[in-house]
């Protein structure tokens, strides 16, 4: 492969990474319940906004996301793994894992 094809498959899986970093973001957004201290906070008037540091724990849980989809992609069709003595319990979890992930994309739904 060429420096200038493998440029754009880096850029690519980056950019990918980032997306699915601020979806994951945007959607955490309603899951987060603000309550005010003091008799007098007022809660109406604030906004959730996640901040890079936010984003910097996030992708972390993405990469484990990319890297898992990509040890399973890689490894169907493998007919010797399916047929040797190690467990296939966890690739099953991964995959359960993971299928909520493929089918927002084919059908075009909200993940996670």
């Amino acid at each position: 492969m060429s420096d200038t094809m493998q440029q754009i498959q880096d850029d690519q899986n980056r950019i990918r990474k980032e997306a699915l970093t601020r979806r994951v973001l945007y959607v955490l957004r309603d899951t987060v319940e603000l309550r005010g201290y003091k008799l007098e906070t007022r809660t109406d008037d604030i906004r959730v906004e996640f901040t890079d540091a936010s984003a910097r724990i996030i992708a972390q849980l993405v990469e484990a996301v990319d890297i898992l989809e990509a040890i399973i992609l890689a490894s169907d069709g493998c007919q010797g793994h399916k047929h040797c003595i190690h467990s296939m319990e966890p690739w099953q979890r991964a995959r359960a894992l993971l299928q909520g992930k493929w089918d927002a994309y084919k059908y075009r739904r909200d993940w996670p």
